[in-house]
């Protein structure tokens, strides 16, 4: 995998993320905004019962969205992201991995809160 990770001046910083990139704006020491997007394609496996025998459901989406992450304490990230899935594509394959079935979302909103806690180390190194 390549990433990039691209400082573009003391406040701005420009990094892919799995299949995305992330802008990120440094507004206060604690305190970053962004803007993100992302592809991603998740596959599930269908068992026998449920109506498409040996089948594959696919997933693909891509969100677009901006947010907020404030570091009040040394490992502890709390943000807040708010966007749009711009595209969302579900389909279903059977055994023989032909479509059985598609369909395309229109564009959703989305939105989500995440807490980060990274435990650090007690052993100076």
């Amino acid at each position: 995998v390549i990433t990039i990770r691209w400082q573009i001046n003391e406040k701005l910083l420009l990094e892919s993320q799995r299949l995305g990139a992330r802008l990120t704006y440094t507004l206060a020491e604690e305190v970053d905004l962004y803007a993100r997007a992302e592809y991603f394609r998740r596959e599930y496996r269908l068992a026998d019962h449920e109506g498409i025998d040996e089948g594959v459901f696919r997933d693909t989406r891509v969100p677009v969205g901006i947010g907020v992450e404030w570091r009040p304490l040394r490992g502890l990230v709390l943000g807040v992201e708010g966007g749009a899935m711009v595209y969302a594509n579900l389909r279903f394959y059977d055994s023989s991995n032909d479509r059985v079935a598609r369909t395309d979302s229109a564009i959703a909103p989305y939105a989500s809160v995440s807490f980060t806690y990274t435990f650090l180390s007690l052993i100076p190194l």
